[in-house]
């Protein structure tokens, strides 16, 4: 019975740390999965919405110098202020998950957003280098993140066969000395029945023993 139980809880054991190695394998791809397709996606996605900004700031910049009509300026004023309260809302977003090496571009990006109608005066657009840079870092570390996932798959897959391996191989030892014993308690039963058959056979005097029914169960043979 020991060693009946002794092989049931090796076999619990073992299917619990299969399934603890996969959860382990299965969390960490998790995590590197939702931070390439989340994190990494709001990344791009910030940097190429403050260049289109830009880039339509310039033209209403240039729409307003060139209108007569007071009622179009007014027009392209309001529609540069709703650009700039969009722009500075990206701004944000993109601080709220940039990278370490992102800094240096967001200044710029920062200032170049602080210029106002001096945007359409210089002679090279500062913010075009800088989002560009943004985009070539941030597309680095996507595809990083998708070798690391990619790695960790490999790892938790080897990890779940060897501990599966491990288990079967566990469960085989354990089975095979459970059968030993059963096999040796057998053998032992054996040799007692034929031992007290011995005895019984051999005795000199009249022996009987009756079962708890009250019916014979064992009469020696009379010499």
């Amino acid at each position: 019975r020991g060693s009946v139980l002794a092989l049931v809880v090796a076999l619990l054991v073992a299917v619990g740390a299969s399934a603890t190695a996969g959860l382990l394998g299965i969390s960490s791809l998790d995590r590197t999965l939702h931070e390439a397709i989340a994190v990494d996606v709001e990344r791009l996605l910030q940097p190429t919405h403050i260049r289109r900004l830009f880039r339509s700031e310039l033209l209403l910049l240039i729409e307003q110098r060139n209108s007569r009509s007071e009622s179009n300026r007014a027009d392209v004023v309001e529609r540069l202020a709703a650009l700039r309260t969009e722009r500075e809302q990206r701004l944000a977003k993109l601080e709220a998950v940039r990278l370490p090496d992102h800094d240096r571009d967001l200044e710029v990006l920062k200032e170049q957003h602080r210029l106002g109608e001096g945007l359409a005066d210089q002679s090279r657009q500062r913010w075009e280098s800088a989002v560009s840079a943004l985009l070539a870092s941030i597309e680095s570390h996507l595809a990083a993140a998708v070798a690391r996932s990619e790695a960790q798959g490999r790892v938790a897959r080897w990890l779940l066969l060897l501990v599966s391996g491990g288990a079967v191989i566990l469960a085989l030892v354990m089975g095979a000395a459970v059968l030993r014993g059963v096999g040796q308690a057998a053998r032992a039963l054996h040799a007692s029945e034929e031992q007290f058959r011995s005895v019984g056979e051999s005795a000199p005097s009249l022996l009987a023993i009756f079962s708890p029914q009250g019916s014979l169960a064992f009469l020696p043979p009379r010499g």
